[in-house]
Order: C-alpha cells, then sequence, then structure tokens
C-alpha cells in the first residue's frame, strides 16, 4: 500500500512535469504564424483491487495533448477568406482599368473626344482654312491612336490575368500536394499512438491558403485524413490528389482555362451568374477567369460570347463608341454608296477620314466593301484603324463641300447634328445615348462596378479579421494565461515532490529502522 502510494505521487510529478513541457511550448511559439496552442489534458489512473471490497487509486495520467481549436470558426474563416480574395481581386483590376482610361485626368479619353469635338466645331466656323483643318486632322490621329493604346492596354491587361490564372493553378496543386503528404505523415503518427499536431498546424495553414485561391469545403475523416472539395470536385482524396491542368480556351488562342486533369471537366463553370446569395464569389481563380474572360471583343461580339466577363464587357461598350464615331464620320464624308459625296478643296471626292489598316473603303469598281464580323480585318474598330493617309499628306482632299462652295460647312454641321443624336446604347435593352452621354455612362459604369468591388472587400476584409480575432483568443497562445499555468503546475510538482519525499523517509524508517 505504501509502494502504490509512491507511484501515485510519482504520477503526479510526472503529470505536472508533462504540463511544464507543453506550457513552455506554448510560450516558445507565442510568435509563430499558425501554431494552436496545445493543452495536456488529465485523466484519472486506473484503480487497483487490494481485496475484495478496497481499491486504491494509482494517481494521474496524460489522457491526451490535444490542440485547442474551434472548427467552426475555421470554417467560418476560410468561407469569408475566400469571398474577401474574389472581390478584392475584382477591386485591384477595375483599379487597372480606370487607369487605362485615366478618367481622372487631363490626359483621359474623355477629353480626347473633347478635343475632337472643339476642332470640328472650329472647322464649321472656317471649312476651307488650312489652319483648322490641319487642327482636325491632329485630333483626329490623336483620337485613334488613343483608341489603339487603350485596346492595346486592355488586351495586355488580360495577358497579365491570363498569366496569373496560370501561376494560381499551379499554387493550387502545389497546395494540394502538400496537404496530401500532411495527410500520411498525420495518419501514420497518430497511428502508432503519437501526436501529429504541428502537422496538423501546416496543413491548417495550407488550409487557409488554399480557401483564398478556390472555393473549397473539407472534411476530416476518422483516421486524421482531410479530404478536401474545390469547386464541387474532389481535390485531395484520402488516396489521391486530382489535380488541375490548363488548355486553350479555343484552338489558336492564347488565354488558357483549367480543367481537371482527370476528367477533364472545366474547373470554373463561367456560364453561371456570379450571386452572393447563392455563394458562388470565392476564390482568386475564379475571379480572374470572370475579369478576364475568354478573350478580345469588339463592337460585333455577341452579348452571348461575353457572358458574365469584366474586361471583354468594357471592351465591347468602348469600341461600341468608337466604332460608331468613325463609321458616322466616314459615311457623311464618303459615303458608302460611292455617290453624292462632299468634295474636297482640290476636287477629291469619296476620301474618307478613317481607314482600316489593311482593306481600301472601296473595291477596284467603287463598290463599298462591307464589314464583316467573321472577317476582323474589315471592321472599323480599335485596333484596326488609322487615319487615313491621303489627308494626312494634303489636308486639301478632306472632302467637307457639298455643293462645291469652298466655305461651304453643311457636312460638318452634319457631323456635328449626328454627335448629338442618341444613336447608340450602353448595353442591350438600354435607352440610346449621344456619344457624351454614352462615355460619361460608360465610365460611371466602370467606376461603380469598382466601387461595388471595393465595398464588398471591405465588408468581407472587416468579417475576416473580427473571425480571426475570434480564432485567436482561442487558438493563439495568451502568455498571461499560460504564466498562470506555470504557477499551476509548478505548485502541483512541488507538492508531488513532497509528498514522494515525505513517502520516501515513511517507507525508510519501516524498512531500514523498524
Amino acid at each position: 500500500m505504501g509502494i502504490a502510494s509512491l507511484v501515485s505521487a510519482a504520477s503526479g510529478l510526472y503529470v505536472s512535469q508533462k504540463g511544464l513541457q507543453i506550457t513552455g511550448q506554448n510560450i516558445s511559439n507565442v510568435n509563430t504564424t499558425g501554431y494552436t496552442r496545445q493543452q495536456v489534458l488529465v485523466e484519472e489512473s486506473k484503480y487497483v483491487n487490494v481485496s475484495i471490497d478496497m481499491q486504491v487509486g494509482t494517481g494521474a495520467d496524460t489522457e491526451t495533448i490535444r490542440q485547442i481549436r474551434n472548427q467552426f470558426l475555421d470554417v467560418s474563416y476560410r468561407t469569408e477568406n475566400g469571398r474577401y480574395n474574389f472581390y478584392n481581386q475584382q477591386y485591384n483590376a477595375i483599379c487597372e482599368i480606370e487607369g487605362v482610361f485615366a478618367a481622372d485626368s487631363d490626359e483621359g479619353f474623355g477629353n480626347t473626344i473633347n478635343d475632337f469635338w472643339s476642332s470640328l466645331n472650329e472647322l464649321s466656323k472656317n471649312p476651307e482654312g488650312l489652319e483648322t483643318r490641319a487642327s482636325f486632322v491632329q485630333n483626329a490621329v490623336l483620337l485613334v491612336s488613343e483608341a489603339n493604346k487603350i485596346s492595346e492596354q486592355l488586351c495586355d491587361y488580360q495577358t497579365n490575368l491570363n498569366t496569373k490564372i496560370r501561376e494560381t493553378i499551379n499554387d493550387i496543386n502545389g497546395i494540394a500536394q502538400d496537404i496530401y503528404k500532411l495527410n500520411e505523415k498525420i495518419s501514420l503518427t497518430e497511428t502508432n499512438g503519437d501526436i501529429a499536431n504541428d502537422y496538423r498546424d501546416q496543413r491548417n495553414l495550407l488550409l487557409d491558403k488554399l480557401s483564398g485561391l478556390v472555393q473549397i469545403s473539407y472534411k476530416e475523416k476518422s483516421n486524421g485524413k482531410v479530404e478536401v472539395i474545390a469547386e464541387g470536385y474532389t481535390l485531395v482524396s484520402s488516396e489521391s490528389v486530382s489535380e488541375m491542368e490548363y488548355i486553350q480556351v479555343s484552338p489558336m488562342s492564347p488565354l488558357i482555362k483549367p480543367i481537371w486533369k482527370e476528367s477533364k471537366r472545366d474547373v470554373i463553370n463561367t456560364d453561371k451568374d456570379i450571386n452572393p446569395l447563392i455563394g458562388n464569389d470565392s476564390g482568386v481563380l475564379k475571379s480572374l477567369m470572370y475579369l478576364r474572360g475568354d478573350g478580345e471583343a469588339n463592337y460585333a461580339t455577341s452579348d452571348s460570347a461575353i457572358k458574365n466577363f469584366t474586361i471583354p464587357k468594357i471592351q465591347k461598350q468602348f469600341d461600341t463608341l468608337v466604332h460608331d464615331l468613325v463609321t458616322m464620320i466616314n459615311d457623311i464624308i464618303a459615303p458608302q454608296t460611292g455617290n453624292d459625296g462632299p468634295t474636297g478643296l482640290d476636287g477629291s471626292r469619296n476620301i474618307e477620314i478613317f481607314s482600316r489598316k489593311n482593306i481600301d473603303r472601296y473595291d477596284t469598281l467603287g463598290n463599298y466593301i462591307p464589314e464583316d464580323a467573321s472577317n476582323p480585318s474589315t471592321l472599323y474598330t480599335y485596333g484596326n484603324i488609322k487615319v487615313n493617309s491621303e489627308i494626312l499628306t494634303d489636308y486639301n482632299k478632306i472632302c467637307l463641300s457639298k455643293h462645291g462652295d469652298i466655305g461651304d460647312n453643311s457636312t460638318v454641321e452634319k457631323i456635328l447634328s449626328s454627335w448629338d443624336e442618341e444613336r447608340i446604347a450602353l448595353n442591350s435593352g438600354d435607352l440610346d445615348l449621344n456619344y457624351n452621354d454614352y462615355y460619361s455612362q460608360f465610365i460611371i459604369g466602370i467606376g461603380s462596378k469598382g466601387n461595388e468591388a471595393i465595398q464588398y472587400a471591405q465588408n468581407q476584409e472587416v468579417l475576416v479579421s473580427q473571425i480571426e480575432n475570434e480564432r485567436d483568443k482561442t487558438a493563439g497562445v495568451s502568455l498571461d494565461e499560460e504564466m498562470t499555468n506555470i504557477m499551476k503546475y509548478q505548485h502541483a510538482y512541488n507538492a508531488a515532490a513532497r509528498m514522494v519525499t515525505m513517502m520516501d523517509g515513511m517507507l525508510d524508517t519501516i524498512i531500514n529502522k523498524m
């Protein structure tokens, strides 16, 4: 019975020592990213039967060393983190696009349009003057140059987003492989009866990071392995990893899209509307796909091809303005019929202001060569237009006189009148607008989308921060609490040590002195 009491007291030493050890581990990792506070769970040791009606306790034992985590907060954090990253990516993209149009600067495209209109207005006052004609041509050159530059910048940004998509796919695959490897380590370690808390911390960090890249759900199995579902498809299972790969969006396209390597299914179904109410607004990958779109768009691109894509929609809206403006002026100065057009100061006729880069306005018989949506080189679209080289070298060839009179301004007045007509709609089903109102509403639309994105992103950032703070309260290390634990385990250790010393003295007296 004395030996049993000694064993019981010694177990107190062991338990207290273990508690001090884990407390020291917590304090050492107070600033370690992803570390989860650990706690020793103590249980009563089994009783020993010393007789039919008597049992003797054998002290205490450590049941396990657990991590203090709130699984509900983990799920909430990863859900809201995915949404934050989606909208933050959207906002960053809108900021880039606003910079392309430089809407808030004196060098923006809006000012270019205004300068071009001003040169037209001055030309109507003095249509025969070489200075007013030169100013008109210079502003026409600037208009085309700015439109083409914006086209290039939007295409370049699509290419940048395409690169980000590739990098995001590679990141997702890398994280998935790391989670699978940690699953194996955790399962093997815990099957052998050891603690795998450090591996679990690494896996939780990876799940946090993965949630920002792609929409996920997950479930831990009884063997300690986590199965991860990404966009409704099993990314990590107990047995394997389903990797993503990328293929061309369409033949000959420089753009890529992610598919599942095994099933060849699309990872992101871009036919679906993004709706916060159904919770499909999550992850950088999806955000990038909806921003970039499946290709470059112009005024002739169908709405069904644009779908819910941000940049293609902006490209179409902008090119609709450019196309209508240049074709309106061309059709007045050089009619498609090829007859009854105004003349230049040198008697020239049917010389357009804005030309297609590789196709003339008329064929050899004088017939207008129409635009064909299936042949981009026939379109009067940004990137494919230039100021006619004939009028660049000879301002006399600008055809403005309807009746042959040198001071006839009726052609310019017709252009100015058409300018103010409500002739184009921003979106299908919208009311028609004149050019100035159209561009104004176009820029406002981009800004509104940016405001919406930043509002969502800021709200999500606050929510993510709140959840993270709650997680830290539970899983983070509190030095005050750990110092209290040190004192608790230290006192328990000292008490158990005194008990061992006392029992040792009693046994020494009984054995050696009696």
